[in-house]
């Protein structure tokens, strides 16, 4: 199985270049981030199946805020792709990549965002015909560098870093011709969602779709 037009993920970005990675214990902490993101112009949120409150966040996310675009991220195993889906999860991400792995995530028809870490992974992905994929863990792969060299070998491939993304160096990341996005746990701060500061969520927000629609 390869890649077709419903596998794509970028389509997700056209209004904000920013993907928030939200991390929860339980899943009303998920409902009211998500709130709070959509308050501040964000309508995008990656939850990363990383605890057992994520699958269920998912699922209250996509019934409390319906049109707030819900993926799941730390796709390791099939099995997480299909409860995902089950869970409602609109797209899929990894944080690395195998060709079983990524067979099971583009049988459950979700757009698919695979991660790479070098060349060879680049390679494999796209033999599967993925043309874009996340980028991890950025900030110790080479960062933008190791983006300027990829764009150079493979310029029909863009890329979505995260791991080591931050607010202060998204920009740097955007500016690349070959990046369509940024991903990033800095939005929904683990010390705001444990104290409950949603507005601080909002207001953060708010400042990243100010600072970064106009980059592209």
């Amino acid at each position: 199985m390869s890649v077709t037009k419903i596998n794509k993920i970028s389509d997700f970005f056209r209004n904000v270049p920013i993907l928030p990675i939200l991390q929860v214990s339980n899943t009303g902490d998920g409902v009211l981030a998500a709130k709070a993101l959509k308050a501040g112009g964000i309508n995008m949120v990656e939850v990363v199946l990383r605890t057992r409150a994520a699958l269920g966040a998912i699922e209250e996310i996509r019934s409390a805020v319906p049109d707030m675009i819900v993926g799941a991220g730390t796709i390791t195993t099939p099995e997480l792709a299909w409860n995902a889906k089950a869970a409602g999860a609109q797209y899929l991400i990894s944080p690395g990549s195998t060709l079983h792995l990524l067979e099971a995530m583009l049988k459950t028809e979700l757009p698919t965002l695979p991660a790479i870490a070098n060349p060879s992974d680049i390679i494999m992905v796209r033999e599967l015909g993925f043309s874009e994929m996340k980028f991890f863990p950025a900030n110790i792969n080479g960062g933008v560098k190791a983006l300027k060299v990829f764009g150079e070998v493979f310029p029909e491939i863009s890329f979505c870093p995260t791991g080591g993304v931050n607010k202060e160096n998204a920009n740097s990341y955007l500016d690349m011709n070959n990046v369509f996005a940024v991903g990033g746990s800095w939005l929904l701060s683990e010390d705001n969602i444990r104290s409950g500061n949603w507005q601080a969520i909002t207001g953060v927000a708010k400042q990243v779709v100010e600072m970064f629609s106009a980059v592209r």
